[in-house]
């Protein structure tokens, strides 16, 4: 063990805090235990794309992208768009995508789930590459326990730590800040629902306080003794940290005004016009985590099977009622799926053009922030944005598309969509693994995605 990882291990024991307040430098104790630097983001979309619109020719992207996917277009050096890969993990009939929600990440034989909903018979790639690197994965979701629901593990869970045992993701930003950056013995939940947030972090973020308020001065003097490089590192993530706190401390949308007499209520993680900020900040806190090294695998559900709880009226474009109110009143992703168009307007494609301009900013903040040895966090990371279906109008279960961003720490040949036409998910997932370093896997032989 070197000097820093004894002054980094000093510092939290005197600070008291977690250990994502401190971002992971040169000799870190990842790799210390023998981890890789690299970082894996999933992230887990529904009803597949308007593919006219989203997906480009074969072969090396051009200066400019598809219509939903113009926001991606300055990234386009980072992306491998992965369309109609058949799914092995999948045995139900070809038009029967939702049943292939609990499987994709999984790739191999399923067992039988609830109705449609396959389960998996093992781990998913996230718990694979977790596993092999020694390291816990963080796993997220957002409002993905609103009703409507179909019922079933594989209806709303997408991530297994092996057969029977579906992750439960975490659904409140606070808890999962709580655990990570103050040191909060109350860990996010792993099998039920939310376990709530430790009242010590939530009395604090309801006086408008910051975990930095505490140790910022202690920080700042560390950061004395680095480099400028390192230095840059701890300001970039402390930045990062007081960003998210001010979405956390946001009063709900809708909401009462901040009362004089008291403190300003938490963001209301049930009320679905929230749905956005909830979103922003459980990506704030994967990239904070991963930066921080407390974890170098996280995950984030973006709905269920059929998405039917998200109202997207917070979406410019979209209406607050359905006109066809097909499973509830509002325009869910189930609803987009059915009924593309609303008259003149392709509200899948706004819909599926507002989630590419998210994926944009979030490539974006990978790309602007360092990583220790030089490069960024894009750089070293790979992320999946993925889908179980084609196409919500067809419910194809497959054609999956995928869409994989970042270098993979230099093993992935990215700027290209790729000729995966008839290939498996299986041997996206075996690239996925060689990428973070992980050679001995069961899913098989890559598709050959790397340099």
């Amino acid at each position: 063990m070197n000097k820093w990882e004894v002054s980094r291990r000093d510092l939290l024991k005197q600070l008291g805090v977690g250990a994502a307040c401190l971002p992971l430098l040169h000799a870190g104790l990842s790799r210390a235990a023998g981890g890789t630097g690299k970082h894996l983001f999933i992230i887990a979309a529904t009803e597949g794309y308007r593919q006219s619109n989203w997906l480009p020719p074969v072969g090396a992207l051009g200066a400019t992208l598809p219509k939903t996917c113009t926001d991606l277009a300055p990234l386009k050096d980072y992306l491998i768009f992965l369309p109609n890969m058949k799914n092995p993990a999948f045995t139900g009939c070809d038009r029967c995508g939702h049943g292939a929600y609990g499987t994709v990440y999984y790739g191999l034989a399923p067992r039988a789930g609830t109705g449609e909903y396959a389960e998996p018979n093992g781990p998913t790639v996230d718990q694979v590459v977790a596993n092999k690197l020694g390291k816990p994965s963080l796993n997220m979701g957002t409002q993905t326990d609103l009703p409507p629901s179909n019922g079933g593990p594989g209806h709303n869970h997408c991530f297994w730590r092996g057969a029977q045992q579906p992750l439960n993701p975490e659904l409140d930003p606070l808890v999962t800040y709580g655990h990570l950056f103050t040191g909060a013995t109350k860990p996010p939940a792993t099998g039920g629902g939310s376990t709530g947030p430790d009242p010590a972090v939530a009395r604090m973020m309801a006086q408008k306080k910051s975990i930095l308020d505490y140790v910022g001065a202690s920080l700042t003097k560390f950061a004395k003794r680095l480099g400028s490089d390192d230095r840059s590192i701890i300001e970039g993530h402390t930045r990062g940290i007081r960003d998210l706190e001010m979405q956390i401390q946001n009063v709900p949308v809708g909401g009462p005004p901040p009362s004089s007499s008291g403190p300003p209520p938490m963001l209301d993680t049930k009320a679905s016009a929230n749905y956005p900020k909830i979103f922003q900040a459980q990506l704030d806190i994967m990239l904070a985590a991963q930066s921080a090294g407390a974890t170098q695998v996280t995950t984030l559900q973006l709905a269920d099977a059929t998405g039917d709880a998200v109202n997207f009226a917070f979406v410019p474009g979209i209406p607050a009622k359905s006109p066809n109110n097909y499973k509830t009143p509002y325009r869910n992703w189930h609803d987009l799926g059915h009924n593309p168009m609303r008259g003149t307007s392709d509200d899948k494609q706004i819909v599926d053009q507002w989630w590419m301009s998210r994926l944009a900013e979030f490539l974006t903040k990978l790309k602007n922030t360092p990583e220790p040895g030089g490069g960024t966090m894009l750089d070293a990371s790979v992320v999946l944005w993925g889908n179980h279906m084609h196409e919500g109008a067809d419910h194809g279960s497959q054609q999956i598309p995928w869409l994989l961003a970042g270098k993979g720490g230099g093993y992935l040949k990215t700027g290209i969509c790729a000729p995966s036409a008839g290939k498996t998910t299986t041997s996206a997932l075996a690239d996925i693994c060689a990428a973070m370093g992980v050679t001995t896997t069961p899913f098989g032989a890559p598709m050959g995605l790397g340099s």
